[in-house]
């Protein structure tokens, strides 16, 4: 292959619709191209069309700021070009965007012209229309690598702004041409709602750009032209001019609710980590072991421990690094601990609150199992990282002794806080909490009690996680339970096999932990 004179970086992620077409119109430009393709964990064809088209694959994430700096890091050119995978090059635009530069430009702007049949297709290729002039709304797709370099390439902490945002810092300091080319960016897959969702995922970043920028950034994002004119709308082609400013409510609505999603939900709601005790059944992450802790307010963890009774026999499942051993211990219980992790299982050994530690992955194996019977089995947020969770309550439930129980605790996804992000199109895997990433299943109080059911069990008792609600949602009221669906974090039931449907005496739950010990609290929580 001739030396080539420009790479072009193109970010992917499940983009085998429109990349065979990209990837050709960037081959096909008349100066020698270096295409570097970084896959994020495509799930679709993605991979195979672009090792077979591409120079470089390279496979990483998470998202588009980091992929593109990737591309940067192995290109071997002295000029960048950043190309989404929705667009395609038109004749020329390697060739222009390369003279621009060798006449001392330290980025190039390409207009773009959306292409596509559909109703919002036509109404974005309308709103391209009044950027022809020059806009700048419009930022730069090609770049000096030294420049590039010199000013730390995209910010990785935005998403949805990163453009503007690179261009504004270039164009501080040097100068950007506006090529006589053109970008086709095929928008055909894209409807009114996923539109408005799009714009709803870019909220955050949208507000992280403008505190970094400030004026500069409000005036990017005010720039439209048909505010200046806004007659234009309804001449020649009212029905665009109608639908584009339809699409436009759309968008700030969905990023208002998106915004308003992170300023009015409690930072307690959206995040809080539920006391992952992994026992097995999903990757682990890297060890690590303050990502196992336990939760210091009287919520889940207090919950469930007091819903042991006092010098029972307990097989804790997904033990971590004992907090919760050493909570049992001091109420007189003998305690046995499952665990997979091998860092976490070597710490709750040394609390010396654990007659046993199991070291072995429960949801692969029924083998080696600790020897029963158990008065209690307590699996505290595990079942969500199983594959076969129902399977594995069968075999841990023939563990229990006449009259045993087991103690189920897994996290509520209908929880309001989440309920509030979908509202938003916003559904992202965080490092612990309800949406943990290496959570494989996800309940509602409906389907976490079918679970029950299907292990085998018998329900006796629903108790709610939660550090601010419990109090209230524990009641054995009909308004407290009706509230549980939105307002519990976590999903605690206490069951027992089919055969046993013996009246369980459920302790105490409005108590607090500290110390150790069980102290009786008022309303203070």
């Amino acid at each position: 292959m001739e030396h080539p004179a420009i790479t072009v970086v193109v970010p992917t992620r499940n983009s085998a619709r429109t990349l065979a077409n990209c990837l050709s119109s960037i081959r096909s430009q008349d100066v020698p191209v270096e295409i570097i393709v970084v896959d994020n964990h495509s799930s679709d064809s993605t991979p195979t069309i672009a090792a077979s088209l591409a120079d470089r694959v390279i496979v990483a994430g998470p998202e588009r700021s980091r992929q593109r700096n990737l591309g940067a890091a192995a290109s071997r050119c002295r000029v960048l070009a950043f190309i989404d995978s929705d667009m395609k090059l038109g004749i020329g635009v390697s060739r222009t965007a390369l003279a621009a530069i060798h006449d001392g430009a330290a980025a190039v702007v390409i207009p773009e012209r959306t292409v596509g049949k559909s109703f919002t297709a036509r109404v974005r290729a309308f709103e391209r229309g009044f950027y022809a002039e020059g806009s700048s709304v419009e930022a730069a797709r090609v770049f000096r690598r030294d420049i590039f370099e010199q000013v730390g390439g995209y910010d990785e902490g935005l998403t949805g702004s990163e453009d503007w945002d690179l261009h504004m810092r270039v164009a501080a300091g040097h100068s950007v041409s506006r090529a006589n080319a053109t970008i086709y960016h095929d928008e055909s897959g894209i409807s009114f709602v996923a539109a408005c969702r799009k714009k709803a995922a870019y909220a955050r970043g949208m507000q992280l750009f403008l505190k970094k920028h400030g004026a500069g950034a409000a005036s990017v994002a005010m720039d439209r032209p048909w505010l200046r004119r806004p007659w234009r709308l309804a001449y020649p082609y009212p029905v665009l001019g109608l639908g584009l400013l339809a699409l436009k409510t759309g968008e700030v609505a969905a990023v208002l609710v998106a915004l308003a999603a992170d300023a009015l939900v409690p930072r307690w709601l959206r995040g809080r980590p539920t006391g992952r005790r992994r026992a097995g059944g999903a990757a682990a992450p890297p060890s690590g072991l303050p990502r196992y802790a336990l939760n210091p307010n009287p919520g889940t963890h207090a919950t469930v421990v007091l819903a042991v009774p006092v010098r029972s026999r307990v097989l804790d499942v997904g033990c971590a690094t004992g907090y919760i051993g050493k909570l049992l211990a001091a109420r007189g219980c003998t305690v046995t601990g499952i665990e997979c992790d091998t860092d976490a299982a070597a710490a709750a050994r040394d609390t010396g609150a654990y007659a046993e530690i199991v070291h072995m992955d429960v949801g692969e194996s029924a083998h080696d199992l600790p020897r029963g019977p158990f008065d209690v089995v307590l699996c505290a947020d595990v079942l969500e990282h199983i594959i076969d969770p129902v399977s594995v309550i069968r075999r841990l439930a023939v563990l229990l002794a006449p009259g045993g129980r087991m103690i189920i605790s897994v996290p509520n996804i209908a929880n309001v806080a989440v309920r509030i992000a979908l509202l938003a199109g916003r559904f992202e895997y965080t490092d612990a909490g309800i949406l943990d990433r290496t959570h494989l299943r996800f309940f509602t109080h409906r389907t976490a009690a079918g679970l029950v059911r299907d292990g085998g069990l018998h329900i006796q008792e629903v108790l709610s996680g939660s550090d601010r609600f419990g109090w209230i949602l524990n009641r054995h009221v009909r308004a407290a339970h009706a509230l549980r669906g939105l307002l519990a974090y976590n999903i605690i039931i206490v069951a027992v096999p089919e055969a046993s449907n013996d009246e369980l005496s459920i302790p105490d739950a409005h108590l607090r932990i500290e110390g150790g010990r069980s102290d009786p609290e008022g309303s203070e929580h």
